[in-house]
């Protein structure tokens, strides 16, 4: 497949889990940007809250998204892999800069879609934080551009509100529809 797949959506969406499985079930290399901000925060002695990571990753996208953007590709595993699924999209420069990277290869978009009460829910059941904190962290600029200026981005917007076999079912079956024309 001469794509990369790059996955994103709000806090609580389950991009990152989405993403996982979508990287298995094509047999493609996966990386995230959480993942790769985690791990630039331990080696810097960075607390791993998440508005620590919000503010490091905001600040790596402001000094130097080229950098940051060719950290996740090589992070990517298993490195035998040509495809690749990214989780975590959060900024426009930074996609723009990945489908610059991915060239000869198109970079498609997923945008994870999930009612605001669902992930609400789902996301006080995994971390056991209130409404009000999820409204702070959805407020901070790394979480601006999600649901507005790269929504517009999205190639593929899937519906991840019932169980994930149904959400990649459906993704597999448009990239089937779809790869004919990439």
């Amino acid at each position: 497949m001469n794509v990369n797949l790059v996955v994103f959506g709000k806090v609580g969406s389950g991009k990152t889990v989405l993403s996982h499985g979508l990287a298995a079930a094509l047999g493609a290399r996966w990386s995230g940007f959480g993942f790769t901000i985690k791990g630039i925060a331990a080696e810097l002695g960075i607390p791993q809250t998440r508005e620590q990571l919000q503010t490091l990753g905001a600040k790596l996208v402001a000094d130097d998204p080229e950098a940051l953007c060719r950290r996740v590709i090589q992070e990517g595993e298993p490195q035998d892999k040509q495809c690749m699924v990214i989780d975590g999209l959060r900024h426009k420069s930074i996609h723009d800069t990945l489908s610059a990277m991915s060239k000869p290869r198109r970079l498609l978009c997923i945008f994870v879609a999930v009612p605001d009460d669902i992930r609400y829910e789902r996301l006080q059941k995994r971390d056991h934080i209130s409404v009000e904190t999820i409204q702070e962290l959805e407020a901070h600029s790394t979480e601006a551009q999600v649901a507005g200026e790269l929504l517009q981005l999205a190639d593929y917007i899937a519906d991840n509100s019932g169980d994930l076999e149904t959400t990649l079912r459906r993704i597999l079956g448009w990239i089937q529809t779809e790869k004919n024309k990439w």
